[in-house]
């Protein structure tokens, strides 16, 4: 049941507690719910990991209620066996919510101290259904 909702419990003498105040593990997956779990990622970096495999590295600018969402100052980031992680400046940039497998806070501090010219490692395969 992740699409579902959970209601909120009803003990004898709760007061009036609306369903909105309680958060449960399903509306964390739930994907038809996702204002509440992006808005803590606005204005932060952040990582998107795609269907396509593509890794995107930006600022999350802003979101919609279909996931859709804008990066500002997003780079693609480009692994490979051969060579260091190739960085390919993409500036304002649009995903449609359905391509985003993964959103993810970065660590500014470790990803800056991070040498991607060192890093090995095989590109990620496209989503299969």
């Amino acid at each position: 049941m992740l699409a579902g909702r959970m209601k909120a419990p009803r003990h004898v003498g709760a007061e009036n507690i609306s369903d909105a105040a309680f958060i449960t593990s399903t509306q964390h997956r739930d994907l038809s719910c996702p204002m509440s779990s992006l808005q803590g990622y606005v204005d932060r970096r952040v990582e998107l990991i795609l269907q396509d495999g593509r890794v995107i590295i930006g600022i999350l600018a802003g979101f919609d209620q279909k996931s859709n969402v804008v990066l500002s100052a997003s780079k693609e980031r480009v692994y490979s066996m051969d060579e260091g992680v190739e960085e390919i400046p993409l500036g304002l940039y649009l995903v449609k919510g359905d391509m985003i497998i993964l959103i993810g806070e970065l660590d500014e501090e470790i990803d800056q101290s991070t040498d991607l010219s060192t890093i090995r490692a095989e590109p990620l395969p496209p989503v299969r259904y």
